[in-house]
């Protein structure tokens, strides 16, 4: 059931551009659950997940900006993206 989800969430690329967006929030709730979200859609459908972020305008300096963060939760959620 979890792999049926995740491919209707990944079959429109929108959707995760949208969730690269959340990336950019201030709020550290909000900045984590994303984080994680994108590690359980990675760890479903890693290539294809992986294409849409690599075409994203935006998708690896957004990743990339976790490693950054202040708040030590969100950049151990960061890490289970690798």
């Amino acid at each position: 059931m979890q792999y049926y989800n995740t491919e209707l969430f990944v079959q429109d690329g929108e959707n995760i551009t949208l969730l690269l967006e959340l990336l950019e929030e201030k709020t550290g709730y909000v900045r984590l659950n994303a984080a994680e979200l994108l590690t359980t859609l990675l760890r479903n459908k890693e290539a294809q997940l992986q294409d849409i972020i690599l075409r994203s305008h935006m998708g690896i300096p957004r990743i990339s900006d976790l490693l950054i963060d202040g708040r030590e939760s969100i950049r151990n959620g960061m890490f289970s993206l690798s």
